[in-house]
């Protein structure tokens, strides 16, 4: 049996317990997440409100896949049955604690606070465990978790040790890069109730190829070929929102022609080296720099002068081709196209190829093009081209980014490296503090740095309020 056929054979029971509003959020993005599958997923409704109820039910249809991608198999007992909230009967419990989340094979408690930012990993944590459940994926390749309790503030087990305030503090920030995880990282600060100031920074169009990947936008937006930052603005509706469709350069250029505030904080879901050093070059304060790669997800914290910054952990080449000069000799496609992972594969990239690789690619058409080199030998169940969406590695990359944020605000010192694959799980994860390169821009010309930094502050203050 394939993989798409035996995904089609399952089916999920999501039930849930609305009295924590946090668990809600959790339950709508869980079913959002399912949903992308080609599976069966039925919500459990009885004795819920009626827009309990439509609100679990509209998450499941944002995204639901395609008839096309689902077998006509009869709807059979639930091979696996999840609860999000206290009490509950199913196979996996799920709930949000303050910042982070619990989940395992026992019921939860659901009475502690809760914030957004633990709705959201709470959803992603166990859209992973879900997932992992009903893929036959490798053993060699994924750890199942009895209990699993994870923060991504304290990047440990005790979610209950970080108090949950009412509210954030006022925010200055630049969401750079509104993709799989740039959508995330605003899902999670709508959650929050962000407020203060967002730049919001992406050059592309929402497009039919991310709705099953992306943290926002549905059928309609990809129709209405939507700006990302307009479906990142709906989420943030108590910040201030400049949209910035260019490219991080411009942007920059911007601010220092002083069209575009300078952010004291950016938070960055860049898909290619080029694009991390270019956002390095806007210099704030604070750079958190959310990053994914096949089922990794992971972390760079960008702060004072004694931590490496973007431009030393992404050095360019000197020696040998980069992965995408190495993926471009194997498929014969254009390195520049291959560099822009998030963007849809096209015909046209294809259309010069000879047969034998276009005959390859041919079915990779209008999917993400970092899928031709990830996610392989997860399962040895044959694919036939079909590749399942694993949006909760982008989300737990977004909630690494959000909890090094309000970690930094709280004072809490920690690694400025994290990284974990998300089918084993954080704990067995990197933490580590990156030194600053020597030879990088950013010692060699550290003056130059904090003079960009004193007049881009300098400028930001002359801008009248609006």
């Amino acid at each position: 049996m394939s993989l798409l056929a035996h995904l089609a054979s399952q089916h999920i029971a999501l039930t849930v317990n609305p009295s924590r509003p946090a668990d809600l959020a959790a339950a709508e993005l869980l079913a959002a997440n399912l949903a992308r599958l080609p599976i069966h997923l039925s919500i459990e409704t009885n004795g819920l409100r009626a827009a309990v109820r439509e609100r679990l039910e509209r998450a499941a249809n944002t995204t639901t896949a395609s008839a096309a991608e689902r077998a006509s198999t009869p709807l059979q007992r639930p091979s696996l049955r999840v609860h999000v909230g206290p009490g509950g009967d199913a196979d996996l419990f799920a709930a949000a604690s303050h910042h982070g989340a619990v989940f395992g094979a026992d019921p939860v408690d659901g009475t502690r606070p809760a914030s957004g930012l633990g709705a959201v990993i709470c959803a992603a944590l166990a859209s992973g465990e879900a997932f992992k459940r009903i893929t036959l994926i490798r053993p060699d390749r994924m750890l199942l978790h009895d209990q699993l309790v994870w923060c991504p503030v304290t990047l440990g087990g005790h979610p209950e040790s970080v108090p949950v305030a009412e509210r954030l503090p006022d925010l200055d920030v630049a969401l750079i890069g509104l993709g799989a995880v740039g959508t995330a990282v605003a899902r999670i600060l709508g959650l929050l109730g962000a407020r203060g100031r967002a730049s919001l920074v992406d050059p592309e169009r929402f497009a039919v190829e991310n709705v099953g990947t992306y943290s926002l936008g549905d059928g309609n937006d990809a129709q209405q070929h939507s700006w990302k930052t307009e479906l990142v603005r709906r989420a943030l509706p108590g910040m201030t929102v400049e949209s910035q469709e260019m490219p991080v350069g411009e942007f920059i250029e911007r601010v220092d022609d002083g069209r575009a505030r300078w952010p004291a904080l950016a938070i960055t879901g860049l898909d290619s080296v080029d694009a991390r050093r270019d956002a390095q070059m806007l210099w704030p304060d604070r750079l958190l720099d959310a990053a994914t790669g096949d089922t990794m997800c992971g972390l760079h914290d960008i702060g004072p002068a004694d931590r490496a910054c973007l431009r030393c952990l992404f050095a360019v080449p000197t020696a040998g081709p980069d992965a995408a000069q190495r993926l471009a000799d194997h498929t014969g496609l254009d390195p520049t196209v291959l560099r822009h992972g998030d963007q849809p594969l096209r015909e046209d990239h294809v259309a010069h190829l000879d047969d034998a690789r276009r005959s390859r690619l041919l079915p990779q058409v209008g999917k993400p093009i970092c899928g031709l080199a990830q996610a392989t030998g997860l399962t040895d169940r044959p694919s036939d081209d079909y590749r399942p969406s694993v949006p909760f590695v982008s989300q737990q990359a977004a909630c690494l980014a959000v909890g090094r944020m309000i970690a930094a605000r709280l004072g809490l010192d920690g690694a400025t490296f994290v990284q974990y694959d998300a089918l084993i799980g954080p704990h067995a994860g990197t933490f580590d503090r990156h030194e600053p390169v020597p030879s990088c821009y950013c010692q060699r010309r550290s003056d130059l740095v904090d003079r960009l930094r004193t007049l881009r502050a300098a400028n930001l203050h002359q801008q009248p309020e609006s």
